[in-house]
């Protein structure tokens, strides 16, 4: 029910829930009271990207005949239509936030949707609503459905989509001082953003993601700085072989990804972001019968904002993955892949069978102990309930306790296994990784055969393929393994060779 004002709007006897004004964005606090909006949503000019004004000339003369309303005041407009209309815009920009910034109520939000790939422009945005008032608090990346020309046709990439930036109305007002940023620190804040981003993710990254971190990491100092976005990516471009390398990528309609030249320091310090994604995506599936493609992407903008924000193109792999489409335009998690949940239990009774028949102690991840098998708790399979192994810190140990099942003997620990089902790879390797090389240990990750597509994959990744090549790892489907266990369930033992077959 429309209302005919605010006053009306706001009187619960009157039963009115919507209120719409065709008003200057200036005027604002002249219709609606100071401190009474609970939250605001705009999306400003994008700069000069789209003059309306002279886009809507040609109709606008046809109407303003019968209608003089429809006369355009042009110089009324928010918008940079010539260099020299930029300070104009800042300046109608910033009356046009602090009228916003008066309304909404203290400790209250404001989300901007903007777009620009110049840097003086976001800058002007940032400074309008710090010089209105309000506390600027974070950026989320939106994906548009496609790439924007600018974005495909820029070789080293480009910020091809839209973004919400959150700014805060405090509950007191403040002061702040508003400086400007000198050359040196700006460029320090650029390729120490971009390693930080990088190591974040723990992945090669694209320069959308890359942008969006920088963006935040330098409004978040407080001061302002002049130039454009080829000047981030100049400074880039300038580190490739000091700190950076690029890595193709296949099908990336994003450009090519940046990397860290020498990674080696972080080599599984942080799990990849990709596998966070897949957990996040796996955990919706398994909790709800059904979900949309923009409730997962909801969640994954909540869990991963700025610089961390995942590629859609890579849910969409982890969708199609793990679930199907219903026809309804909603994602179920597969029956097939839900039922490999249940036998990640039974490869770890598997391979205690046959760990104790080959004549080695056996060790059931610590947290796999809690799970049961046939009605059994797979913690009976351990050949002693606690693990005690020599040369290890207390902190290696518990890492070590966390593989999912090792066999062992008196010196030293022979094989790790790791069953993978729908968890991160990354982090199983990561956990073999307290072992050294020197131990000579067999590593092996056992996964259902649907998942090798996924682990050549992650094959392209180079920290994964740093380390499961550095440990030489070896994999082994799950049917492989029943099929071995199946052969020798009979018998009380036999050699330990026979093991090295199986493939």
């Amino acid at each position: 029910k429309i209302a005919k004002n605010f006053q009306e709007l706001a009187d619960n006897k009157k039963d009115k829930n919507l209120l719409i004004l065709t008003i200057d964005a200036l005027d604002l606090s002249k219709n609606i009271p100071e401190n009474s909006i609970d939250y605001v949503l705009t999306d400003p000019p994008y700069g000069g990207l789209i003059q309306y004004f002279s886009l809507s000339s040609l109709w606008a003369i046809w109407l303003k005949h019968n209608n003089p309303k429809f006369e355009i005041p042009y110089q009324d407009e928010i918008t940079i239509e010539h260099k020299k209309d930029f300070e104009r815009y800042h300046n109608l920009l910033t009356k046009a936030l602090r009228e916003i910034y008066k309304v909404l109520k203290p400790g209250h939000y404001l989300t901007l949707t903007f777009h620009n790939r110049e840097i003086n422009v976001w800058n002007s945005v940032i400074k309008a609503g710090a010089y209105s008032g309000f506390i600027f608090e974070k950026i989320l990346y939106q994906p548009n459905k496609r790439a924007s020309e600018a974005g495909v046709a820029l070789p080293y990439g480009s910020a091809i989509s839209d973004y919400y930036l959150r700014f805060k109305k405090p509950e007191k007002t403040g002061t702040s001082d508003h400086q400007k940023m000198g050359k040196d620190e700006y460029e320090r804040i650029v390729i120490k953003a971009t390693k930080d981003i990088i190591v974040l993710r723990g992945e090669p990254t694209e320069m959308t993601f890359i942008l969006n971190g920088i963006y935040t990491e330098l409004f978040s100092t407080g001061k302002f700085f002049e130039g454009s976005h080829e000047d981030i990516v100049n400074i880039l471009k300038e580190n490739i072989g000091k700190e950076f390398v690029h890595i193709e990528s296949k099908g990336g309609r994003l450009g090519p990804k940046w990397w860290l030249k020498n990674p080696e320091d972080m080599l599984f310090k942080r799990v990849p972001l990709s596998d966070r994604v897949e957990k996040v995506v796996i955990d919706m599936l398994r909790g709800n019968i059904k979900v949309t493609f923009d409730e997962v992407l909801q969640q994954l903008f909540i869990n991963f904002p700025n610089g961390l924000t995942p590629d859609t193109k890579g849910v969409i792999e982890v969708l199609k993955e793990y679930a199907t489409t219903t026809g309804d335009g909603r994602w179920r998690y597969k029956p097939e892949v839900g039922s490999r949940d249940s036998e990640h239990s039974e490869m770890i009774y598997y391979l205690s069978e046959i760990g104790r028949k080959a004549g080695y102690k056996v060790w059931i991840g610590s947290k796999e102990q809690g799970d049961t098998f046939r009605n059994e708790k797979l913690s009976k399979y351990c050949t002693v309930p606690n693990l005690k192994l020599s040369g290890f810190s207390a902190e290696e140990i518990r890492r070590i306790a966390m593989i999912d099942v090792l066999w062992y003997d008196k010196s030293s620990i022979k094989y790790v296994f790791e069953i993978e089902n729908s968890t991160s790879i990354t982090s199983a390797i990561e956990r073999a990784s307290h072992i050294p090389e020197e131990y000579d240990t067999k590593r092996l990750i056992v996964i259902p055969e649907e998942r090798q597509k996924m682990l050549e994959r992650k094959m392209n990744e180079p920290m994964f393929k740093e380390g499961y090549n550095k440990y030489k790892w070896q994999t082994i489907h799950y049917d492989a393994l029943e099929d071995f266990y199946n052969l020798h369930k009979n018998d009380k033992a036999f050699n330990q060779n026979d093991f090295k077959n199986l493939k």
